[in-house]
C-alpha cells in the first residue's frame, strides 16, 4: 500500500480549538495542520487566553475564528494582552500577529512551513532586542550625565562624607575634621589670594 509522504487519510480526530479546518474537511493531515495548531497557540500567547472558552459569546469562543475577525475589523490590539502589548515594540508586535494570522488560514496551501514560521520569530526577537539594547544604552547615558551634572568637586566629600566647598578658585570655606575629640570637631580654613601673595613674599625676604 503506498502512502503519500505529505499527507495522511484518516478519521477526523483532535482537540477543538486547534484542529486544522482544512484537514476536517478533506481529512488529510499534513505537516500545515501542525503550522495550524502551531498558530493557535501563538494567539494563545499574545491573547492570554484558552482557544476554546464556551463561556465567552458564540462568536468569541473560537479563538482562532475571533482573532482573524478581529485582524479583519482592525480591532486586533483590543484582544492582545495589555501587558504583551505595553512590552513588546510596535515592530515585533506587528511581525508576531501578521506571522500568526498566516498560520491560522483557512488552506494549508495559503499557510507558511515550520521553517518559514521559526525564521519569522527569530526575525521579531531580533527586532524586539535591538530595541531594548537601544533603550538600555540610552538610559545608561542619561545616568552618566545626571551623574556628572550632580556630581561634586574631587576636593568635595573627601573626609567622612564632609564637604569642603570652594568659594572660588583660592579661599577655602570651613571643613569638617571628621574626628571625635571634643573641642576639635572642625577647622576652620581661609586661604586667600593676599595671603598666599604676602607668605611668599616673607618667604623671599
Amino acid at each position: 500500500m503506498g502512502l503519500d509522504n505529505s499527507a495522511v487519510s484518516t478519521v477526523v480526530k483532535g482537540t477543538v480549538g486547534y484542529l486544522d479546518p482544512d484537514y476536517a474537511r478533506r481529512q488529510q493531515l499534513t505537516e500545515k495542520s501542525d503550522v495550524y495548531s502551531f498558530g493557535v497557540v501563538m494567539f494563545e500567547v499574545l491573547c492570554a487566553r484558552k482557544a476554546m472558552n464556551q463561556r465567552l459569546h458564540e462568536e468569541q469562543r473560537n479563538l482562532a475564528s475571533w482573532a482573524r475577525k478581529c485582524i479583519a475589523r482592525g480591532t486586533i490590539s483590543q484582544i492582545i494582552d495589555p501587558y504583551l502589548s505595553n512590552k513588546m515594540v510596535p515592530e515585533c508586535l506587528n511581525v508576531y500577529i501578521e506571522l500568526a494570522e498566516s498560520c491560522i488560514r483557512d488552506q494549508g496551501i495559503h499557510r507558511p512551513t515550520m521553517n518559514d514560521v521559526m525564521e519569522k520569530l527569530e526575525f521579531a526577537l531580533e527586532l524586539q532586542e535591538n530595541v531594548d539594547k537601544a533603550k538600555d544604552t540610552n538610559s545608561e547615558e542619561v545616568s552618566l550625565i545626571h551623574h556628572a551634572d550632580t556630581s561634586t568637586p574631587w576636593y568635595n566629600n573627601v573626609y567622612n562624607r564632609e564637604v569642603l566647598a570652594s568659594t572660588n578658585g583660592t579661599e577655602l570655606s570651613t571643613i569638617s575634621s571628621g574626628l571625635s575629640y571634643p573641642g576639635l570637631n572642625s577647622v576652620s580654613i581661609s586661604i586667600t589670594s593676599q595671603d598666599v601673595s604676602t607668605n611668599t613674599k616673607t618667604s623671599e625676604a
